[in-house]
């Protein structure tokens, strides 16, 4: 499971690896894959904007202060 936390929390499903997120460009609600789930987030942390620590074995990404 990926979970992101920070000022936009993004809907997650307990025990899933996907997130759901707005859309600007379709203007609607969609869900990512586990594998977009993590290439977003981990884009994110390589441009220094989230940091990403393993708690209980779940990768947590928190948006950096």
């Amino acid at each position: 499971m990926t979970r992101y936390l920070g000022e936009r929390q993004q809907d997650c499903l307990d025990g899933l690896d996907v997130f759901k997120s707005w859309s600007r460009r379709d203007r609607r609600w969609t869900w990512s894959t586990p594998s977009e789930t993590t290439r977003i987030f981990e884009s994110l942390v390589r441009r220094g904007l989230v940091t990403k620590t393993i708690e209980d074995g779940v990768a947590v990404y928190r948006r950096k202060e």
